[in-house]
């Protein structure tokens, strides 16, 4: 017989072992506080929003004097809230790499610690939720410094605080309101967060359908006030995204994060969560009364339109889902001191987590060990940035992101920036026949012909591959990038004639 481990003295054990214990909760807030930090020790730098966030709140400037758009844009901020945040960060001291660092760890800590807390008393669930979703492919883009993990964050708030009826509604529609005007401010989209009340509608809680309106609708409003423009927040939120959606005509010309994203793993997981429920006799219908679940369903369904309606919303109200089904299973797990086995899975459990978000796979982390920007600093780059007054043309997003993080006072404007419906009508049928023909060069003649002495085209090529445009000449000016520019032998003055000539790694082309 089995000693009681109670009368053997091993009460402290019992509380050690229990998987929702409060030591388990430390530990497990410890490892996910120290994730982000790990991942930015290998030199990790997101590739794309990231970087224009932090050089739109360095410089100050407004977006028409930074890119080349539409006249109707104007200078219309779509994240102006985080853009403030930055900006009051930047006075406070902080350089350009640290407002980077803050945006990738305190973004990442919103999500990872709000929904580990959200599970005080379930820690296992939140983590073995995490561990699954990312072996499913499934997980929400977590280290990228971009604003949208504040939504992502108050979406896991309030799926939480809406998945059963409130004591007091109205004080929940508040708060609800507020949260939802925060994360409008600082990211846009307010029309997307109609997600929301639909899920719970599709729950069949339709008074909760109509708070949950009411708070959408009023946060959206506040948010806009914050703004300063109320009618132009409102409008040109949805004028961006029917613009970013309808100015190709082929899925493959989008941006990356708005392309059609089908992955079979999450309804695999939610049936296999479904079943897991019944065996151990929990009524299926009681999930349907999550928002969570719907969510994730609509999230799913619309992302085989547009990848952002899962990679924003349905994959953060899956992970939820996922937890809920870890802690109805653990809930059956025994809790007693004999059961050492459930401290092992637990300790193992919390390992796996942290390794699997911080091991440096395929070097996803460490990617940026031989990049170099073109800078105005750089003495060796001289003459072959941009002149005041100029304009950057590329065929590479990466080319914008990468430059003006680099200079982000740098006094000229980019062409392509980070939503190519933006560009003036003429340059946007430019690029994306650039992009229908797979990035021919041919197709750049439109801008070389128009390009002046103080305009440069920037290309993203292996030192090898010079670009086949002889009317430029160019330089390998950084990895895997070089810079065309007008001849200047034939348009330099006598003077500039006269004055001695550089003799750096300059290599006109032909």
């Amino acid at each position: 017989m089995e000693d009681d481990p109670e009368s053997s003295g091993g009460g402290w054990l019992s509380a050690l072992c229990n998987l929702n214990g409060k030591l388990y909760l430390v530990l497990a807030l410890c490892a996910l506080f120290i994730v982000p930090l790990r991942i930015i020790a290998y030199n990790f730098r997101p590739l794309d929003d990231a970087n224009r966030h932090v050089a739109k709140a360095v410089s100050g400037r407004s977006w028409s004097d930074i890119l080349v758009t539409r006249p109707e844009w104007g200078d219309f901020d779509h994240n102006a809230g985080w853009h403030r945040i930055l900006a009051g960060l930047r006075r406070l001291g902080l350089g350009k790499e640290d407002l980077l660092t803050f945006s990738i760890v305190a973004l990442a800590w919103a999500f990872l610690l709000t929904g580990q807390l959200l599970y005080s008393r379930a820690p296992l669930a939140w983590g073995l939720a995490l561990l699954l979703a990312m072996a499913g492919y499934t997980m929400p883009r977590l280290f990228l410094g971009r604003p949208y993990l504040i939504a992502a964050t108050a979406l896991l708030i309030l799926l939480s605080v809406w998945k059963a009826p409130a004591v007091k509604p109205w004080k929940r529609t508040a708060g609800s309101a507020l949260l939802i005007a925060f994360a409008v401010w600082t990211h846009g989209a307010w029309h997307l967060w109609a997600l929301f009340p639909i899920s719970l509608a599709l729950a069949r809680r339709f008074r909760d359908a109509g708070r949950a309106a009411v708070a959408w609708l009023a946060g959206s409003l506040l948010a806009a006030l914050a703004f300063g423009r109320p009618f132009e927040f409102l409008y040109k939120q949805i004028y961006h995204s029917i613009l970013a959606l309808t100015s190709a005509e082929a899925t493959h010309m989008l941006a990356t994060e708005f392309q059609p994203v089908f992955n079979v793993m999450p309804l695999v997981l939610l049936i296999g969560g479904f079943a897991a429920l019944r065996l151990l006799g929990e009524p299926v219908r009681e999930p349907l009364s999550w928002p969570a679940v719907w969510l994730t369903l609509l999230g799913w369904t619309f992302g085989l339109y547009n990848g952002r309606f899962w990679h924003d919303w349905g994959a953060s109200a899956f992970l939820l889902v996922l937890a809920e089904f870890f802690r109805a299973g653990l809930e059956r797990l025994p809790r007693g001191g004999r059961d050492l086995r459930a401290a092992a899975f637990g300790g193992l459990a919390l390992a796996a987590v942290y390794l699997a978000h911080t091991a440096d796979i395929g070097s996803r982390w460490n990617n940026s060990e031989l990049k170099d920007y073109l800078s105005m600093d750089d003495p060796a780059q001289a003459g072959w940035l941009p002149d005041p007054g100029g304009i950057l043309y590329s065929d590479s997003m990466l080319v914008y992101y990468d430059t003006f993080f680099a200079n982000p006072n740098g006094p000229w404007r980019y062409m392509l920036g980070h939503e190519a419906g933006m560009m003036p009508e003429e340059d946007l049928r430019v690029f994306r026949e650039i992009q229908k023909y797979r990035y021919d060069e041919s197709l750049l003649k439109p801008w070389v012909e128009k390009m002046r002495p103080e305009d440069r085209l920037v290309l993203m090529r292996s030192r090898s591959s010079q670009p086949n445009i002889p009317q430029l000449e160019w330089k390998y000016a950084a990895y895997n990038t070089w810079v065309g520019r007008r001849p200047r032998a034939a348009e330099e003055s006598p003077a500039e004639s006269s004055s001695p000539k550089k003799t750096g790694d300059e290599t006109p082309s032909n």
